[in-house]
């Protein structure tokens, strides 16, 4: 199915019930009241024709069949099948036209991914839904939330509704006949045979059809009950049309034996709509109550409506209450002579028994039962109201005598009835009663005890209808007196029972209980109902079976009793029985209802009034009398009631132990009645098959139990024996004895798990009762008593599953269906809560038994629970039952510690045995993610379609969401599960497939099933959830997130979060940007919120593969998302800001201040605060259960425990209240700030961690935006240059920090000083790349340069203290100075720069401009680093730390600080902390600790050693170049060298090469590198500075001496031939041509060196491999790089190899020179190796002495082979860089961009350094570079030929004009006579000679080609070269 056009935007009627369900339950500040009135307005014509849609008809259909029909969207293409066959079955099942079909499959595919006419029947459901929910919650909210709703709000619904029930059409409420007309239509219930019997929901679930309808036609009932509510006077055609409506429901309702539940609640509810009209408005005054009563009259004197009301059927129990209601509207209202017509009416009513039936068939019906509180409320006030106009009016009040007749006329009836049996011809009843009026009963008429019963159910369901002053009728207290004042009470035991029922629904509440308090002990006109009269007739009883003589020691006449005396044999009567029952059942609603104070003194006014002391003593000695079993029950609960005082408790536990015998009594036992439970039960209870007296003593037990508040004495050893009654004779039986009445099974089952629940929740520590567990012998806790039965598989766990092992549907059936559902509903969540209270604790239990048994006796519950493998899946399908929250949740925690303990149950539930059509894992998906949505989007009482109403759930773990803690639950379940191996349950719940292979989770699309996923992911487009339910919005985000970063599960989620869903970038405007709430707590959980989303957009940068296109959108529009400027409100040319800067404002703005304990009180306060030691208290460190009051939140915060400080708290309070005779206000205060400050620090704590949170994951978005993902970022910011922008959010960075150092936010600095970090970084490598391109235009200004510095030397200085502030700006300082120095470009050959000038717009200006702003940028910095001595301080002492992290980040930021100050300011600063002095001292010891520990310690001191030796280096050149000779002295003057030469760790020696090496950084090799590199430049930048210092020489000789081994081992791996996969690298050749240049540079004192034989032969060697042909060298750097240049393939390391092979050449060329100019002893080389090394006096090298072909051979080399390539390429390179690649070097540009571009790690134009420009300029200067060398070294060893030349051979004829300079004038040959000279022969042969001079003329012809006119060599000055090549010529001329 394809659309070809869009939806025209209309809002559909689910989006319109979202909208009012957020503005009714969200109101806030923001409301636009405006725009709600305007929608509703929108909306009114879809009210007035409520569901009302277009039917079937022929063009539709033929435009269908066609497969082209067109909708309001637009044409749609339907395939025949399945689109049409589809189409036209929802068509003809739903009554729809068959366009509006297509468009419900339309939404059906879009929602679930299905096309079915299911699916599409379910979006028509959901529509209609919408609409009529929509109306049901503007009704509802008129009604019942005028004090929650804000007044301008309900003021506009209250319009909106009278506008909407002010249409009418014929002479009727337009919208009521609406209603009425749907109630009845039941085209939509599924026919017999229908097609369509089931329906798809949204979820994907298949929902029964006919469920849906019947649910549909229940809110429109409850519709008609509000609107009649608003507008209560309806016409009396509607009042007709309402009558007969519910005589077909109420049909309807007692067909099939009246099992239909919702045809009850839809007829007892448009029952209930008829009173109303029929009644008058309440609390109506002035004009209202004169218009309504005239109304009512009208109403009154309408004929038709009489007819059809008081003439209704006498068999129809809704007939007869409408009569009734009829007959009290023309008692009061109609025409004086339907006076008697009214009575008659009234009789009538009932005489059918129209009050009993309201009080059975409506108020008590399982359907009201199970209604929602607020329907409930609002019937029972139309009862009420009935009731009331009932007393008032005059018919009224002649029935309510007649009825108090009538039921003295039964009175003598009742009282024969309930004293048979008699046990004494003579006893009577206790009550006196008259029995001279006594009459048959009419059959099934109203009586006194009807009216009563009723009043007492109406009341119980609504309270607030009395005890609301408002609301009470004064009408209701008279007739209450009568009745207390009559004959009936006394005469009729139904009257008083329900009498003293209508007095126990009155006792609600505090006010109620003290109301019906007071009456009963101070009126004194009722003597019959009154506390006097209850405990008189107790003791009466209690004198009847016990005479004043005797005594008895048993009970009962049990088996094994001795009594002292027999029992009487008196036997209660029935009436009197019940009396008491109700006495004390009103006693019992008193005393739990009362508060506890107000309980304490009632019972001792009681004691003084009754003469009973104590209270409960009377009633413990009836309980032991053998009355009847339901008083029995009322005793015990009665004394339940006093049981849930805690200070009561252990006196009744007491009382209890001496009255309850669980075996026969012997005769040793007190004289006092006992009871024998074992009796009672077995012989009475069995034989009755009534076991109300068993379930009342185990609730008994249980209010002791929680009274006792779990800590029973001695662990409730003494009463152990009850327990185990309760569980071997109670539920070990449960299920094998017969109950007259099946709800007492279920009752006693609920009861007995309590206890088992309250009893183990008691037990302290399990593991110290380990001895007792493995001792048969010895006497157990009763906690542990029930563990160990379930451990054991006994009584308690064999009760617990035959409870819950019930399917969840059955139990749901038989919930409404049958009248023991509620019990057994009740049974099964005592049995979850048993289970999961067990599983809290049987682990340590079964650990501590195997440890000191050793012995595995008991495996823990979820090994029990494994033995049968139906119990695991069917006590988690319990998350699936729909009518008790409660249930769910217990599920949800079982699942969570299964989930915890059981690896495999992903595959347990898998191959879990099917109990259903459904298999258990959908199941289980599905209940999951209903009880998450239930719980999740539960606003407020809302409907749905599918479900019904739940009610709240227990406990207190879902603050925030109403009591309601399933989905914290779940979420925290999923959460949890995710630690769990995989698969694992959460996977399992949100639809991850890893059955598919060993790769990633496999996800369906979650629209084609219904689980955990799908709800979590409408959860987070919610964003009205953020702000309702905080912490559960944080979940959810929390637990995508942790989706999207699994290894298993990330690819999938990330796919299906950008793909479909894209809700990626959505959520920014909607979450992350919103402002934050006002609260303390749900500001850190908003906070964390905006964490995880951030840290979801960061993962979503970090992991897309741009190589996808959708890949590259999403990180393109989460890019714009969050950097792109977002000002709709500025003008043109203005910039905003983006919304990463916006949250850093935000996350900032409001920093909370840290609480201080005492700031503010009272000296006297503080001095208390010590005495009691609660500063130091709440200082410790220590977790609440190990004397301590700290805990850690959820969050991993570190919290106060609050109420393990309040015990602490109170426990200190009373020992010193104790030692000082009371407590002081100072002491009370001093309490109250320290609970105070918990309280405060714990939401400061939370804030501080949310804000922590929160900066955390803005620099993690921040860093991957500005390393990974800069090229997009750069294009989808849209803030001019991409340097401008990484500037900007520097800047707002650094002004954050200031702000947060400097105040109460220095904690969430380090992650700001982290993003300052990565940001300094980018902006250098910007700046270098800009500046490559524009070296004007490319650097900041200065003036912002230096901005930028002052506030990170600010914020350095603030943040001292943390280390975690200062090293990131060390390192950010670093790359601020590093960017300051300009591009390396700059730093290129002078040619190049020049050429790189020119082209550029300011021409030859360009040059002094860049001058001026390098200048004046370095001039500033040199300024603020001086004027901030103290941070260079802080660096110093950081450069000397214990920690190598700390130290090499302190150590490279001052290098970097003495490379950018050229006044030497701060190298001063930097002696005068005495640095370098310290750091020297260091570097003895230091670097052989760094060597000879293993990494990565090792290798982090190495760092520090080598950011040490870079410093002394830097020192070495500090200042100008004039002044770099005062700064080497300066660092010689404090024994540098004599310092080196001692560090030993220079003499390491490393391992072999290629054998056994490690490999990389963790070699001793490649860290003697390290070492070395920096030792060797620092050593020959103070020598080559100081050249005529005779110390410095001394010095470093020494320190070669001291060295020699390792630098001649340096000098031969250099010269190594490699060997076994190693080769030289370029490490081992710097190293090489630094030994090489201090050999040089120290070659005149060569002959005080012990080492230099072995130096200078392993410098022989070099020259041997380095300075031959590079097609013959055997070195293998040479060789390889050879074939690269043969091969054009000449990459970047090539290059860098070979400018080091370069260097190492220049180095050598530079050695044997100065070996051959030496004065006092030159070393001559001959042309053949026999007979080298004359006049050196080094004659053990001799064998490996250079010869002159060698030296031939590298003139060759250089002159011929790497020259002219070079010489060539550097002209077109810097004519093309002038003009920009133009001008015939548009080639060349090309191909050094690529080669550049190809070399760069990024790869991309940031990484070119400034595209084809920067290619060009680094392309030229590395051609610059290689030239310049080459000449040097072409120089030199001309020089090197023209030395030997001039000292063998007299001076040229020729040239002799000429001075020798440069090069010409080294030696002394020129002055030495002939007859002194060494002559030819010296130098070899004449063949040998004239050989030489042969092969030196073509490199001489070159040569002079090339200095001619400096062509080719980019103007440099050859001059000299020139001269000394032709010098040389002259010389060789002569040979």
């Amino acid at each position: 199915m394809a659309a070809e056009a869009s939806a025209d935007g209309a809002v559909s009627h689910r989006e319109l019930l979202e909208f009012v369900e957020t503005t009714l339950f969200e109101a806030g500040e923001e409301l636009d009241v405006a725009a709600f009135a305007a929608t509703l307005q929108r909306a009114k014509p879809a009210f007035l024709n409520l569901l009302r849609y277009k039917e079937p008809n022929a063009e539709s259909r033929a435009a269908v069949q066609s497969g082209k029909p067109v909708t309001p969207a637009g044409l749609v293409v339907l395939d025949p099948e399945p689109d049409v066959r589809e189409v036209l079955l929802l068509s003809e099942e739903m009554q729809l036209d068959e366009v509006l079909a297509v468009l419900c499959v339309q939404g059906a595919l879009q929602e679930t991914g299905e096309v079915s006419a299911a699916a599409g029947a379910g979006i028509f459901f959901e529509e209609r839904r919408g609409l009529l929910t929509t109306l049901w919650l503007l009704l509802q909210a008129q009604v019942m939330s005028a004090d929650s709703l804000p007044a301008e709000l309900y003021q506009a619904v209250c319009s909106f509704n009278a506008d909407l029930l002010s249409a009418s059409l014929g002479g009727r409420m337009l919208l009521v006949q609406r209603l009425a007309e749907l109630v009845r239509d039941n085209r939509l219930e599924a026919q017999p045979g229908s097609r369509l019997p089931a329906v798809i929901d949204s979820h994907g679930r298949e929902v029964d059809r006919n469920a849906l309808v019947q649910r549909e036609q229940t809110v429109l009932c409850e519709c008609l009950v509000y609107a009649c509510c608003i507008r209560q006077r309806l016409t009396p055609a509607d009042i007709a049309d309402l009558a007969d409506l519910l005589h077909r429901l109420g049909l309807k309702a007692r067909a099939g034996g009246g099992g239909d539940l919702a045809a009850q609640q839809q007829a007892y509810v448009v029952l209930l709509v008829a009173l109303l009209a029929l009644l008058p408005l309440e609390n109506a005054e002035g004009a209202d109550a004169e218009a309504d009563e005239r109304q009512l009259r009208e109403l009154a004197a309408c004929a038709e409506l009489d007819g059809k009301l008081g003439g209704g059927a006498g068999d129809d129990p809704y007939a007869a209450v409408l009569k009734l209601a009829w007959g009290v509207l023309l008692s009061q209202y109609g025409p004086e002579h339907a006076a008697g017509k009214a009575l008659q009416l009234v009789k009538a009513a009932t005489e059918a028994g129209a009050l009993g039936f309201l009080r059975a068939g409506v108020l008590d019906s399982v359907a009201m039962q199970d209604d929602a509180d607020h329907q409930r409320q609002l019937y029972a006030s139309v009862v009420n109201q009935l009731l009331m106009a009932y007393l008032m009016s005059p018919a009224g009040k002649e029935s309510t005598e007649a009825l108090s007749n009538l039921s003295i006329a039964q009175g003598q009836e009742e009282l024969a009835a309930s004293a048979q049996p008699a046990a004494q011809p003579g006893a009577g009843a206790l009550m006196a009663v008259n029995g001279a009026q006594a009459a048959p009963p009419a059959a099934k008429p109203d009586s006194l005890a009807s009216l009563l019963s009723l009043l007492a159910a109406t009341y119980g369901m609504h309270p607030e209808l009395f005890l609301d002053d408002s609301l009470r009728y004064e009408v209701f207290g008279t007739f209450m007196e009568e009745v207390a004042g009559g004959a009936a009470i006394t005469a009729v035991p139904s009257a008083f029972l329900a009498y003293l029922e209508v007095l126990t629904a009155l006792a609600a509440g505090e006010k109620g209980a003290r109301s019906m308090y007071l009456q009963l002990r101070g009126d004194d006109r009722f003597a019959a109902v009154a506390w006097r009269r209850m405990f008189q007739l107790l003791v009466t009883v209690i004198r009847q079976y016990v005479p004043e003589d005797g005594g008895v020691s048993g009970a009962q006449g049990g088996a094994g009793s001795t009594p002292q005396q027999r029992l009487s044999d008196f036997v209660l009567p029935a009436c009197d029985s019940k009396a008491i029952c109700a006495y004390l059942a009103l006693f019992r609603r008193v005393m739990t209802e009362g508060r506890a104070k107000e309980v304490l003194s009632w019972l001792r006014q009681l004691e003084e009034d009754a003469g009973v002391s104590p209270v409960w003593e009377v009633l413990f000695q009836a309980m032991c009398c053998p009355v009847p079993q339901e008083l029995k029950a009322a005793l015990d609960e009665a004394i339940a009631a006093l049981a849930r005082r805690p200070d009561l408790a252990a006196a009744l536990w007491e009382r209890l132990a001496a009255a309850v015998v669980v075996a026969p009594a012997t005769a040793e036992t007190a004289a006092v009645p006992r009871y024998d439970l074992s009796y009672q039960l077995n012989e009475i209870e069995a034989r009755a098959e009534d076991y109300s007296e068993a379930v009342a003593f185990v609730r008994l037990l249980n209010a002791l139990w929680r009274g006792a508040g779990g800590a029973a004495p001695d662990g409730g050893r003494g009463v152990g024996h009850y327990s185990k009654f309760v569980r071997e004779e109670l539920l070990g039986t449960a299920f094998q004895r017969a109950y007259k009445d099946e709800r007492q099974r279920w009752q006693l089952v609920a009861a007995c798990l309590e206890h088992c629940e309250l009893t183990l929740a008691g037990l302290g520590s399990v593991a110290a009762l380990a001895a007792d567990a493995a001792n048969p012998a010895a006497t157990k806790p009763p906690g542990l008593d029930v563990l160990l039965d379930l451990l054991g598989e006994r009584h308690a766990l064999r009760a617990a599953m035959a409870t819950a092992l019930v399917e969840v549907d059955r139990l749901a059936y038989e919930r409404h269906a049958a009248p023991f559902g509620a019990s057994k509903e009740a049974a099964v969540l005592a049995a979850l809560r048993l289970l999961r209270c067990a599983m809290e604790r049987d682990v340590e239990l079964v650990t501590a038994l195997r440890q000191a048994t050793h012995a595995a006796s008991y495996d823990s519950l979820d090994a029990v629970l494994r033995h049968d493998r139906r119990r695991i899946p069917l006590l988690l399908d319990y998350v699936r039952y729909p009518h008790n929250p409660a249930i769910q949740a217990e599920a949800v925690r079982l699942a969570a510690h299964l989930s915890e303990r059981i690896p495999n149950l992903v595959p347990l539930l898998l191959n879990s045995p099917p109990t259903g059509a459904v298999p258990t894992v959908h199941r289980l998906q599905d209940g999951f993610a209903a009880c998450l949505q239930s719980s999740l989007f539960n606003l407020a009482a809302s409907v749905s379609l599918d479900g019904e109403a739940e009610a709240d759930a227990e406990g207190g773990e879902g603050g925030e969401d109403g009591g309601d803690p399933r989905a914290a639950l779940v979420l925290q379940l999923l959460l949890s599960s995710l630690e769990q191996p995989t698969p694992n349950l959460t996977h399992l719940l949100c639809g991850f497939d890893f059955d598919s292979g060993m790769g990633p989770a496999y996800l369906q699309d979650p629209r084609g099933q219904y689980n955990a996923l799908r709800v979590l992911l409408s959860a987070i487009q919610a964003p009205a959830l953020a702000v309702r339910k905080p912490a559960l919005f944080e979940q959810c985000l929390e637990l995508v997130y942790d989706l999207s970063a699994s290894p298993d599960t990330g690819t999938a989620m990330l796919d299906l979060l950008r793909g479909y869903y894209s809700m990626l970038a959505p959520l920014l405007d909607s979450v992350a940007c919103a402002p934050l709430p006002e609260g303390a707590v749900q500001r850190a959980s908003s906070l964390h919120q905006r964490a995880w989303l951030l840290q979801l957009h960061a993962l979503e940068l970090h992991r897309a593969d741009l190589a996808l296109s959708h890949h590259e959108e999403s990180v393109e529009a989460l890019l714009a998302a969050l950097f792109s400027p977002d000002a709709p409100g500025a003008t043109d040319g203005a910039q905003g800001r983006s919304r990463m800067l916006d949250l850093l404002d935000l996350v900032t703005s409001a920093t909370p201040v840290e609480p201080q304990l005492g700031r503010d009180g009272h000296p006297e306060v503080r001095r208390m605060l010590q005495a009691l030691e609660l500063d130091t208290l709440l200082a410790g460190g220590a977790v609440s259960g190990t004397a301590g009051v700290r805990a850690v939140s959820p969050r991993g915060v570190g919290l106060y425990d609050v109420v393990a400080l309040k015990d602490e708290l109170l426990r200190r309070y009373n020992e010193w209240s104790a030692r000082h005779g009371g407590a002081s206000e100072a002491l009370k205060e001093a309490c109250r700030l320290a609970l105070q400050y918990a309280q405060r620090y714990n939401a400061y704590a939370e804030q501080l961690a949310g804000q922590g949170a929160l900066l955390g994951a803005w620099q993690a978005v921040l860093l991957v935006a500005f390393t990974r993902r800069f090229d997009q970022l750069a294009a989808a910011a849209a803030a001019g240059s991409p340097t401008e922008l990484v500037l900007q959010v520097a800047e707002e960075c650094l002004r954050v920090l200031v702000g947060l150092v400097s105040g109460e936010g220095l904690a969430l600095a380090p992650a700001l000083c982290e993003a300052m970090q990565a940001l300094l970084a980018r902006l250098q490598e910007q700046v270098a790349a800009a500046a490559a391109a524009d070296p004007l235009g490319g650097m900041p200004l200065p003036a912002r340069c230096h901005g930028l510095l002052q506030l990170i030397l600010e914020v350095a200085w603030q943040g001292r203290k943390l280390d975690s502030v200062r090293l990131p700006l060390y390192s950010a300082l670093t790359s601020y100075l590093t960017m300051c120095r300009g591009p390396s470009l700059l730093r290129a050959p002078q040619p190049v720069v020049e050429a790189l000038l020119e082209g550029m717009p300011a021409g030859a200006s360009a040059a002094a401009q860049l001058d001026a702003v390098q200048s004046q940028l370095e001039e500033g910095n040199a300024a603020l680093l001086l004027e901030a001595a103290p941070v260079l301080e802080a660096l110093a002492a950081d450069a000397l730390s214990a920690e190598p992290s700390q130290a090499t980040a302190a150590l490279t930021a001052l290098c970097t600080v003495l490379a950018a100050d050229p006044t030497g300011g701060c190298a001063d600063e930097l002696y005068r902390a005495a640095l370098p002095s310290r750091v020297l001292a260091d570097l003895q010891e230091a670097p052989y600790r760094a060597l000879t520990q293993p990494p990565p310690r090792g290798q982090a001191l190495l760092l520090v050693v080598e950011a040490q030796l870079t410093l002394l280096l830097r020192l070495a050149l500090a200042g100008s170049a004039q002044a770099r000779a005062a700064s080497a002295q300066r660092l010689f003057g404090l024994h540098a060298l004599a310092k080196l030469s001692q560090c030993r760790a220079i003499d390491l020696q490393p391992e072999e090469p290629g054998f056994g090496q490690l490999a990389g950084a963790a070699s001793l090799r490649s860290r003697l590198h390290q070492l070395l590199t920096p030792l060797l430049r620092l050593v020959l930048a103070v020598v080559t500075a100081l050249p005529g210092s005779s110390a410095v020489r001394e010095q470093a000789l020494g320190f070669m001496d001291a060295h020699a081994r390792t630098l001649t081992r340096v000098l031969h791996d250099a010269a190594s031939p490699g060997i076994r996969g190693w080769e030289p690298g370029d490490a081992e050749l710097e190293e090489a041509t630094l030994v090489v240049r201090l050999l040089a540079e120290l070659a005149p004192g060569r002959h005080a060196l012990q080492a230099a034989p072995a130096l200078q032969e392993a410098a022989y060697r070099l020259c041997s491999r380095f300075l031959c042909l590079s097609s013959k060298s055997p070195s293998p750097v040479v060789g390889r790089l050879h074939a690269a240049r043969e091969a054009g393939r000449l990459g970047r390391r090539e290059e860098r190899s070979y400018m080091r092979v370069l260097s190492l050449r220049c180095a050598l060329s530079h050695y044997l020179l100065q070996l051959c100019a030496d004065a006092r002893a030159p070393v001559l080389l001959r042309c053949t190796a026999a007979g080298a090394g004359l006049g050196g006096g080094l004659d053990a090298a001799a064998g490996l002495v250079p010869t002159l072909f060698l030296v031939k051979d590298a003139l060759l080399q250089a002159v011929l082979e790497d020259m002219p390539e070079v010489a060539g390429d550097e002209p077109l390179l810097l004519e093309a860089l002038r003009s920009g690649g133009a001008n015939g070097g548009a080639d060349l540009a090309l191909a050094a961009a690529a080669a550049a571009a190809a070399a760069s790690p990024g790869g991309g134009p940031a990484g070119a350094g400034g595209g084809t420009r920067g290619a060009l300029a680094r392309a030229a200067g590395n051609a610059g570079g290689q030239l310049s060398k080459l000449l040097y070294l072409t120089e030199h060893l001309l020089a090197l030929l023209y030395i030997h030349l001039r000292l063998c051979l007299p001076a040229p004829a020729l040239g002799t004009a000429s001075p020798d300079k440069g090069m010409l004038g080294l030696g002394g040959g020129g002055d030495v006579e002939h007859g002194d000279a060494p002559g030819l022969q010296a130098l070899g042969s004449a063949r040998d000679l004239d050989q030489l001079r042969r092969l030196l003329e073509p490199i001489v012809m070159q040569l002079e080609r090339t200095t001619a006119a400096g062509a080719g060599l980019a103007g440099r000055d050859v001059a000299s070269l020139a001269l000394l090549l032709r010098r040389t010529k002259e010389y060789l001329s002569m040979l």
